[in-house]
């Protein structure tokens, strides 16, 4: 199975999903960096304001990432 994108780069929208297209693996990283380094600080910091920040942020970006249907489990290899 293949899936082929095509975009006009002439076309000002075109570009602008190309462009989305391109990165979405970067933003993808940058995501799961964030959910990795929020997760060590909760689980390892021994200062509990950090502790309590990291959770509440963890819970954030989870709750938005799953929001927009994305399984960060699923879709990293």
């Amino acid at each position: 199975m293949k899936a082929i994108l095509q975009f006009d780069l002439n076309d000002p929208d075109d570009r602008e999903s190309h462009i989305r297209a391109i990165k979405a693996t970067d933003a993808y990283l940058v995501i799961w960096e964030m959910f990795q380094e929020l997760r060590k600080d909760w689980k390892y910091s021994q200062d509990p304001e950090v502790v309590k920040h990291a959770e509440k942020y963890r819970d954030l970006l989870n709750s938005l990432v799953h929001g927009h249907g994305i399984d960060l489990d699923n879709e990293i290899s």
